[in-house]
């Protein structure tokens, strides 16, 4: 077994699709986690590290946990400044802002099937609403 545990090949799918992730989505995947409904969330959160501890699934679940800092330090130029900064720590700072969200979102993925829909959903449901329609190759 991965080190995602037997829900890998939807955590790496998901892996590949943020690898593209661009500012606007990132701008509306942090909005649209900011406006979910925060005890919702917390709830679910509780329910995934409960269930997660049951199947024995915690180190998948810091796994890509880990994956998703791994993302956000790739995304992140190391530069120096002069002034006021640069377009790429702008960007990053854009890109950051989107980790709460992909953190719920890669976490749900590990414990899916193991987690009733709603939790699921409290936790994917920003990604998901990003997600769906994006036109991708």
């Amino acid at each position: 077994m991965s080190a995602f545990g037997p829900n890998t090949a939807a955590v790496e799918t998901f892996l590949e699709r943020i690898a593209d992730l661009d500012q606007g989505e990132a701008l509306r995947l942090a909005a649209e986690w900011q406006g979910a409904d925060e005890r919702r969330r917390r709830l679910a959160w509780r329910a995934l590290r409960r269930a997660a501890r049951e199947a024995r699934r915690t180190g998948a679940v810091e796994a890509a946990q880990s994956a998703i800092a791994d993302w956000s330090n790739e995304r992140s130029p190391l530069v120096y400044t002069v002034g006021f900064g640069t377009a790429g720590e702008f960007q990053a700072d854009i890109l950051r802002k989107a980790v709460p969200a992909l953190v719920d979102a890669i976490s749900a993925l590990v414990v899916g099937g193991i987690i009733d829909g709603d939790e699921f959903e409290a936790l994917y449901g920003p990604f998901r609403a990003v997600d769906e329609g994006q036109a991708r190759d």
